[in-house]
């Protein structure tokens, strides 16, 4: 064995850090633990229009890995808004799913797809998109958590079509939860 190097993860104090508490440092050993839920969204747009995908977070941390959007409009702007003012979506989003299939662990959120009258918030995350965007990205692809949401807080994807047509949408998401 080559003892150059340390076995364990570290503290900054040169202490051994629980192997306890890499679960929740480390996502990729957290998809054992079932805390990791992946969840798609189909939406049509009008034209010139928008479209949105409510979370509500409860009492967990819930961090968003990765999400992307496929969609055949030429121009696109995904927006990632914090505390917005709307009238709650009655309708769940029902495809979301235990990365780790053999636990029945469900999500600590909530998304709908049918929030209405959303004005104001904080954008957090913006993207801007022109012409077909026609592949997703893969969880965790910049190997870091994207983004921490704050417990018992709204949030909103707004997706808007630039396009002179409708167009339809797909968006599928990573999130972890500890």
């Amino acid at each position: 064995m080559n003892n150059n190097y340390p076995r364990f993860q570290v503290t900054s104090g040169f202490q051994a850090v629980s192997e306890a508490d890499w679960f929740y440092a480390q996502p990729e050993i957290a998809v054992d633990r079932g805390d990791i839920y992946v969840g798609f969204a189909a939406l049509s747009v009008a034209q010139s229009g928008k479209a949105y995908l409510q979370m509500k977070t409860n009492g967990g941390d819930i961090y968003l890995l990765s999400y992307g959007v496929v969609t055949d409009s030429v121009r696109t702007t995904e927006k990632i808004i914090e505390a917005p003012s709307l009238t709650d979506g009655t309708l769940p989003l029902t495809s979301i799913y235990n990365t780790n299939r053999q636990s029945t662990d469900t999500p600590g959120f909530d998304i709908y797809t049918n929030p209405t009258s959303v004005t104001g918030g904080t954008v957090i995350d913006e993207v801007e998109q022109y012409e077909a965007k026609k592949s997703l990205g893969v969880a965790g692809e910049s190997g870091n958590i994207r983004l921490k949401f704050k417990k018992e807080t709204d949030y909103v994807l707004e997706l808007t079509n630039g396009d002179n047509n409708t167009q339809n949408y797909f968006v599928q998401f990573y999130m972890l939860e500890l």
